[in-house]
């Protein structure tokens, strides 16, 4: 019967207890590495050093030697690391961690660590941890080394996603920085001139982007620690703006101009005649009274972003015509 225990550590006692089967008529003899032991003839060995043992039974003068088992002495692990066990940190940083001097490497927590096996990790804590590294010989001889992670305080930094409209001017990119340092801005693949490195970014060289450009702010602590900070600045296009009226009416005749633009969701409509608020209806009835004169009608169609566009058209006013009765 195999050993509940086969493989015994550096500065463990080789204790392993080996048993035959059992008979009334069996004689007994171990075996290390095919070489009988000496004294060693009964049911049970007590194995005390590392080899390959077996036993040979024989009944009747007939032999059978059992299946070896393996008794391994296995040196604990030296673990060591490429870096110290005591380390500080930036926030945002990563630092990859090397071990050696064992077969099998296991690491915790599961916490800014991209894999829990192996010798080689990377770090990049959030908040400062400590690490515990397990290096293991033989499936069960092992060595611990803990690694402490301090992670530098990260500044309270508050910057959140903006929206223009393409029309918009250039503006102040918004940021709040809670703590010591300095910092600019920069956006990658835009073209020159969309962000300034003091953050006055211009829509109109950025162009329209509805799903966000990305921009970064870039803050360097007075402690050396470089962080990256983003934020999206959604640029939107201007709504379309549209009617179709008649160009001429006759005097006091009611007309309705029809709204040609797409009809896009929680869009409000502003109506003016000659630069005057007439109505935010849709599509409102107009009549002038102003013989052979011009009127001005001028809808504004804002759309759910806040963008605004108008459109504008002249309509004549005919006189009434006269027929005689």
């Amino acid at each position: 019967t195999p050993p509940a225990q086969t493989v015994y550590c550096e500065g463990e006692a080789d204790s392993a207890i080996l048993q035959g089967n059992a008979g009334a008529i069996l004689e007994y003899q171990w075996l290390l590495d095919g070489n009988p032991i000496v004294g060693a003839t009964n049911q049970d060995f007590t194995a005390t050093e590392a080899g390959i043992y077996t036993l040979e039974v024989t009944e009747r003068g007939c032999s059978a030697i059992s299946e070896a088992d393996t008794i391994s002495s296995v040196l604990d692990p030296d673990l060591n690391i490429n870096t110290a066990t005591e380390l500080e940190i930036c926030p945002q940083e990563t630092i990859e961690i090397i071990a050696s001097g064992a077969e099998a490497y296991f690491w915790q927590p599961n916490v800014g660590i991209d894999t829990l096996e192996g010798n080689t990790v990377t770090l990049s804590p959030l908040t400062s941890t400590t690490y515990t590294l397990t290096g293991i010989n033989g499936g069960r001889c092992e060595d611990v080394i803990q690694i402490e992670v301090t992670v530098r305080p990260i500044p309270d930094i508050s910057l959140e996603d903006e929206l223009v409209c393409i029309d918009a001017p250039a503006f102040q990119l918004e940021v709040t920085t809670g703590g010591n340092g300095t910092g600019s801005w920069q956006a990658l693949g835009l073209p020159d001139g969309s962000v300034t490195p003091e953050g006055i970014f211009d829509p109109a060289v950025a162009g329209i982007n509805e799903n966000g450009h990305d921009v970064q702010f870039l803050f360097t602590q007075d402690n050396g620690c470089d962080l990256v900070f983003n934020k999206k600045v959604f640029v939107n296009d201007l709504p379309q703006a549209s009617f179709d009226a008649p160009a001429a009416v006759c005097n006091l005749t009611t007309f309705t101009p029809i709204v040609t633009s797409p009809d896009t969701l929680n869009s409000s409509y502003v109506w003016e005649v000659n630069g005057n608020f007439f109505s935010n209806a849709k599509e409102p009835q107009f009549a002038f009274n102003n013989p052979n004169g011009l009127e001005t009608i001028t809808l504004q169609i804002t759309d759910e972003n806040g963008c605004t566009n108008s459109f504008t058209q002249e309509i004549e006013i005919q006189s009434e015509i006269f027929e005689p009765s």
